[in-house]
Formats: structure tokens, sequence, C-alpha cells
């Protein structure tokens, strides 16, 4: 599978969550965030989808190039 996300400027942490749960069989801790406002960290994690074995068995391939950012770039991690 590829992915494109060359000239993705980025989208909202809960949709790369979303996706990546394709991609994962099991719950995977994907990242914190943290905000200095609240002082509270966040964890992202994915959830188990049924289809995800379709996806989690196959190679895939991300594009990235320069004007890839945001939920982009994290997607892309």
């Amino acid at each position: 599978m590829i992915i494109d996300l060359r000239y993705n400027g980025g989208g909202q942490d809960m949709m790369v969550k979303y996706i990546c749960s394709y991609f994962f069989k099991e719950r995977t801790h994907m990242n914190d965030m943290y905000e200095r406002r609240t002082n509270q960290v966040y964890q992202y994690w994915t959830e188990p989808v049924n289809q995800s074995s379709i996806f989690s068995s196959m190679p895939v391939y991300i594009l990235v190039n320069a004007q890839t950012y945001s939920g982009a770039e994290e997607f892309a991690l």
C-alpha cells in the first residue's frame, strides 16, 4: 500500500489515531502530547478494528515531502 502525504498540510490528532488503528492488530501507543497551558499530558493509542488484519499484514510505503505538516507528519512517523 502506498500512502501519499506529499503536500498534506496536516489534520486532527484524533483522525491520525483513527487511521493508524487500521494498521495495528493490537492496541498500540502512538504518541504523547503535552499541553503547557494546562500542564497535562494526553496519550494517543490505536483502537482495535476488525479490518485491521487486512492492512497490518501488507507492506506500507508513506510518501512525504517538505510540505508535509502536523497530523500528516505524525501519521508518517
